[in-house]
């Protein structure tokens, strides 16, 4: 803001627009994605032995006939566990991931 000699005082932080000009939406930075030009993500394919999705595929069948909520939480955490011991070190998964995953299933068992 200028006063009457034209000397600029502080009142507070420029608005939106003074900082930007009549536009209000913010300039693009230049180290931001470009929706046109996004990379796919590569991810190294897990190989999980038979036995361990034969054990998959038993806790989302019993995942399934489960009522009782506190009985699906405990199967999915098992069945986190025995994922979490067939994926490569420092890999997150959620408990989420695992109900996903056994929602998805739900179909085919």
């Amino acid at each position: 803001m200028l006063n009457y000699l034209g000397a600029r005082i502080f009142v507070g932080p420029p608005s939106q627009t003074e900082r930007y000009g009549a536009s209000t939406r913010r300039p693009k930075l230049p180290g931001r994605f470009l929706p046109g030009l996004r990379m796919p993500i590569q991810r190294k394919t897990i190989e999980i032995p038979p036995e361990a999705v034969r054990e998959f595929v038993a806790a989302a069948q019993t995942y399934h006939a489960a009522y009782h909520y506190i009985r699906r939480v405990e199967i999915i955490v098992r069945t986190r566990r025995l994922l979490l011991d067939h994926m490569p070190k420092g890999t997150k998964l959620r408990l989420s991931e695992v109900r996903n995953l056994f929602d998805r299933m739900r179909p085919l068992s």
